[in-house]
Formats: structure tokens, C-alpha cells, sequence
């Protein structure tokens, strides 16, 4: 499906992990799990029936597996092995080093996170540089002359930081200016022969140009003009003609926040019309295509769902108002899949309708329209939990023979393997399947979906992992039924059978390099 998996991502050096074995469908819940992954009743059985790590490796840090907890076979995609035993040569905690006049730590660069002192720990996430961080504690162990405690959590080597006099300065990532949708401006390059230089001088004297081939979506850092041409920065740092680069306008729908006061509840639906939504959708008074419209809906205007008609072509959206089934994307109730808390937050996306609706426990509190994979690309059916989260990342792969780079896509969550929620800033097609196999949201509802999920992303971290004291968000992905459709919007009831879908697990290993990931190949 993509150039690049979770699969062949490198480690520190250049070594590539291994993952386990390809995840296989659970043919009902609380059936045997698959190979590597564990079944436990508790965290203590978890520590207990791990599978031991992988060997060390000459370079690179050892693997930590990762495995299913308790009686969530169902979920089954967030750690409950633990990281490898700390060395056996000590680690002495010690006072700090920084006298009264520091206030925080600086980070040089771009720095892992790990759980405890030492290079081989788990990794929490990564913080982005030059945030300043405040500090608890600090290590000496033999891996890192200084090992340093931050808050909220983590550890970080001290080659990473430098002392400042200033306050601490941790931000949301990435940041927005003013009343902007995206961080930053976008553009595709839409030349056939577009060039790429990797510097000015390249650029000035026109030699040692890149050829661009397939879809390439770019961010520009900064305009330069060399010459009587005007020029693209990338993010990359590659030179890009700008009259070969068509710039990017980013959706600005946004979803339904049902806990406002005087919002619509579900079931609702959006008005789509035909022809890829560039009609507007006629309502009539009595159901059948003979009735004359009454009036017309807005593309994307919300509506309310009271029912449908004997046949199931059409839906009664208000007294004597009808539309056709086909002209509208419903979001209805959906029962709570099983090994989910009471009031655990999880996302429902329904990939018939092209929908997706954020619980808490029973309570729907967010719904709106995405863009799930095609047929030849589909997003895999499931219930999953979230179990990596990037502030950006540049996503690589191929559609069909077309290879495709887009830079910096924002807020992304993945859930199973390489497959996420994130923001897609390139098309305006939602509530239609259009993707490479991830779930795509407007840039707002990205952004409104990555600070709501778990695990939350502290001010001035660019990624951050689950952990088994903190697993991510369940996602379940679904397919709803013409049937159940029918009978759940004539009955309000929901339109799942909850019992028909059982989890796939994520069998992944956490052994690569978190800065690695953050520039790796997604789709």
C-alpha cells in the first residue's frame, strides 16, 4: 500500500526492525490471540507473559515489544510488555546541577523522551527544539554523562539542553498564526519536468537539479527571488520554481460540536448532492421522483434524520420534507464496542456513510465527515487504539504506480500500523472515499480530534506514544448496513451490531528511533 511501513523503519545507524508477525483477524472476541501478542488478566500477568525482548542489535537500542493487556484482544494496540530491565550497572539519582539564576532548560535540537535513565528505556515522545523545560531530578548513569527528569514526565540527556536565564517556553505544536487553518502555506507542483536545486548557488547557475516525478506537495518555509525568478523554500530545503507550484487552499468545514447548547443530535446528516457535491439537494414534500422540489439544501447544510421511506431511497428530514438517501451522509447512535470504560472517550467512523463521531461513553459529542480509502486502498475494518501521535509528519507512498510526497502533514494519530487520523490540507472531497487507506479530516477537525484524543500531547512535544498507564483513544472503523440503516433510523436505535466486529491487533515494535519516525513514510 505505501513505499514505507512501520516495517523498514531505521534504527540509530542503520539498521532496520523487524515487526512480528502480520496481524490476523480475531474470528470472534476473546478468541486466541495471534502470534506475539500476549493474553494477560492484569499488568502483573502482562510483566509475566511477555515475550522476551529482541537480542540487542550492534547498533541501535533494544526493541520493546509490544502486546495486549487484560481482556482487550478486541483493542489490543497499546503496550502492556514492559521496556527492557534497566543495566545492571547502577544509576545514582543526584541534586540538579543548575544554580538559583536557572530558570529552564533549552533544547538544542529535537530530542527522545525516554521512561527512566538510560538509552535502552521506552520511548515517551519527542520535544521539539528550542522549547525550554522545566526539571525535576537528575541521573548519572554510564550511557549519559547526566541524565535530566523533566516535567511532565520523561528523561532527557543533558547533551540535549543548555542552561538559560529565561522562563520556561513550551508550545503547541505546530503552531497557528492568527485566525489560520494550517501552519503555514501548502502547494502542489503541478509541472511535469519541475526541478528541484538544494541550494541558491545550484539554483543561480542551474546545475545539479532534481528531477520531481509523481505527486509532490510541498510547504513553503520562505519566498526567495534569484535572479528574475522567484522561488519556493521548502521544509526540505529544496528550491522549487514558484510558477510550477499551484498553492493550496485548505478546507474550512468543520464538524458538529453536539455539546453545545441548541445543537443537533443524532441521527443528522450533511447535504451532498451528486456529482461529487457541486449540487445543491432538492427537498420535496412527499417521497418519490415525481415530487417537485421545494426548496434546496446547501451543500454540507446539517439537517435532521426522522426516518425513511418504505423502499429506503429516501429520508424525512422535517414535516412533509424528503431527500434522497443517496444526497446525504448520516451519523447515527452507535452502541459502545466492548473493553471500553464507561466513560472512556473513542471515535466510531463509518466507512459507508464516510462519517465519524467522537464518544464519551455513551454520549456522542462530536460528529463529521471524512475521507476513508477506496476500494483499491481501503481503510482495514476494526477496533484499534491510538498508539503514536505527530504534531507533523511527511507522508510518502504510491497510489496505484504514482508515487507521492506530501510534506508536513498536521496532526496525526496512527491506530493500526501506519494507517491514522490526520489533516488533509490537499483536497476538499470530504464525505467521499478519496484516501490512501488513512481516515482524512479538514484541517479543523484534525485539530480539534488530536487535542481531544489520548494520549494528550504536552505543550512543546512533537510526538508523544501511549503507554500502558496512559493507552490511546479506541478507534473503530466499521461498515454500516443498508439494513441496519434502515431499521436503526426507524426505530432509533443504533446502527451497529456491536457483537459483528472484532478487533485486528497491532503487533508493532517500538524499536525505532522517534526522530526517525518523525521524518519517516506514512501514508
Amino acid at each position: 500500500m505505501v513505499l514505507c511501513v512501520l516495517a523498514a523503519l531505521p534504527f540509530p545507524g542503520g539498521d532496520f526492525a523487524s515487526p512480528a508477525a502480520e496481524p490476523r483477524e480475531l474470528s470472534a472476541l476473546g478468541s486466541e490471540p495471534p502470534v506475539a501478542t500476549v493474553q494477560a488478566e492484569d499488568d502483573e500477568d502482562a510483566e509475566r507473559w511477555c515475550p522476551p525482548p529482541s537480542p540487542p542489535r550492534a547498533t541501535g537500542p533494544v526493541p520493546r515489544m509490544w502486546c495486549a493487556p487484560g481482556a482487550a484482544e478486541a483493542i489490543a494496540a497499546f503496550p502492556a510488555c514492559l521496556a527492557p530491565e534497566p543495566p545492571e550497572r547502577g544509576i545514582t539519582f543526584v541534586s540538579a546541577p543548575f544554580g538559583a539564576r536557572i530558570r529552564s532548560l533549552r533544547l538544542r535540537r529535537s530530542a527522545t523522551v525516554r521512561e527512566a535513565p538510560y538509552s535502552g528505556a521506552a520511548y515517551l515522545g519527542n520535544v521539539a527544539q528550542d522549547m525550554r523545560v522545566t526539571w525535576k531530578r537528575a541521573a548519572r548513569g554510564f550511557d549519559c554523562p547526566l541524565w535530566i527528569e523533566i516535567e511532565p514526565m520523561g528523561w532527557l540527556c543533558e547533551r540535549h539542553l543548555e542552561a538559560s536565564r529565561l522562563p520556561p517556553r513550551l508550545l503547541e505544536l505546530p503552531q497557528l498564526k492568527d485566525d489560520a487553518v494550517v501552519p503555514g502555506v501548502y502547494g502542489k507542483v503541478t509541472a511535469a519536468k519541475a526541478k528541484a536545486y538544494q541550494s541558491v548557488r545550484d539554483a543561480w547557475r542551474r546545475t545539479h537539479a532534481k528531477r520531481l516525478t509523481g505527486s509532490v506537495v510541498v510547504r513553503q518555509k520562505r519566498e526567495i527571488q534569484i535572479g528574475r525568478r522567484v522561488f519556493w523554500q521548502t521544509q526540505a530545503g529544496q528550491l522549487i520554481e514558484a510558477r510550477r507550484i499551484r498553492e493550496l487552499e485548505p478546507s474550512d468545514f468543520s464538524g458538529v460540536d453536539l455539546r453545545e447548547p441548541g445543537a443537533a443530535s443524532l441521527p443528522l446528516g450533511w447535504a451532498m448532492g451528486s456529482g461529487h457535491g457541486e449540487r445543491p439537494v432538492a427537498v420535496t414534500r412527499t417521497p418519490g421522483r415525481c415530487s417537485a422540489p421545494v426548496r434546496w439544501l446547501a451543500i454540507r447544510e446539517v439537517v435532521e434524520v426522522r426516518g425513511v421511506s418504505a423502499d429506503g431511497t429516501q429520508v424525512r428530514i422535517g414535516d412533509d420534507e424528503w431527500v434522497f438517501a443517496s444526497e446525504l451522509r448520516v451519523a447515527r447512535a452507535s452502541a459502545v464496542p466492548p473493553g471500553i470504560g464507561e466513560d472512556e472517550r473513542w471515535v466510531d467512523i463509518d466507512l459507508a456513510q464516510q462519517v465519524l463521531v467522537a464518544y464519551e461513553g455513551t454520549r456522542p459529542v462530536f460528529a463529521t465527515l471524512v475521507s476513508t480509502g477506496g476500494a483499491h486502498n481501503p481503510t482495514p475494518e476494526g477496533l484499534y487504539r491510538i498508539w503514536v501521535k505527530l504534531s507533523e509528519t511527511d507522508m510518502v507512498g504510491r497510489m496505484g504506480r504514482t508515487p507521492y510526497r506530501v510534506e508536513r502533514v498536521p496532526w496525526t494519530s496512527f491506530f493500526f500500523e501506519d494507517f491514522g487520523l490526520h489533516a488533509a490540507y490537499w483536497h476538499d472531497r470530504f464525505g467521499e472515499p478519496r484516501s490512501n487507506g488513512c481516515v482524512n479530516l479538514t484541517p479543523s477537525d484534525a485539530h480539534t480530534l488530536y487535542l481531544w484524543t489520548r494520549p494528550e500531547v504536552p505543550p512543546g512535544w512533537s510526538m508523544v506514544y501511549s503507554r500502558p498507564t496512559i493507552p490511546g483513544t479506541p478507534i473503530r472503523v466499521r461498515r454500516s448496513t443498508p439494513e441496519l440503516e434502515s431499521q436503526a433510523a426507524e426505530q432509533n436505535l443504533p446502527a451497529t451490531d456491536a457483537s459483528a466486529f472484532t478487533g485486528r491487533p497491532s503487533e508493532v515494535l517500538a524499536c525505532f528511533d522517534a526522530e526517525e519516525a518523525a521524518s519517516g513514510c506514512w501514508p
